[in-house]
């Protein structure tokens, strides 16, 4: 059951950004996490276009995927700061990386509460078994 409520978080956090995305995009290019420098310098671009006619929509699907990135403990984080300065502007950039950053752990910690320790104890009780005693 817990497996499962972890799956369906995931996947409705997947197709919300998706969804958030899709719309800001309309016809234009996709966007995906960027996985190296040329991906990044790419995103960048595409970005900075969008961003003149769309600021609030840009900043609202950035702080959408960061979010997911950390709640999700998905790596890559390193390239949305990079990415995050690129678009925003440093001023713009750190207190919300750093707020982003904050969130995102927080609701990844909350992740875990709710489903995390049956999910450990479920798959790998016996090897907890001596760390508790």
């Amino acid at each position: 059951r817990e497996l499962v409520g972890v799956l369906a978080t995931f996947a409705a956090a997947t197709v919300s950004l998706y969804a958030l995305a899709a719309s800001l995009l309309r016809n234009g290019p996709s966007l995906s996490f960027p996985s190296d420098m040329d991906q990044l310098r790419s995103l960048v671009s595409q970005l900075e276009r969008l961003r003149e006619e769309h600021y609030g929509r840009v900043l609202c699907v950035f702080c959408a995927a960061y979010l997911y990135k950390q709640t999700f403990a998905i790596p890559g984080s390193v390239f949305l700061n990079i990415l995050g300065g690129a678009v925003f502007g440093v001023w713009v950039a750190l207190p919300l990386v750093c707020l982003l950053s904050a969130c995102g752990a927080s609701l990844c910690y909350l992740l875990s509460l709710v489903f995390g320790r049956r999910l450990v104890t479920r798959y790998l009780g016996h090897r907890l078994a001596p760390l508790q005693d």
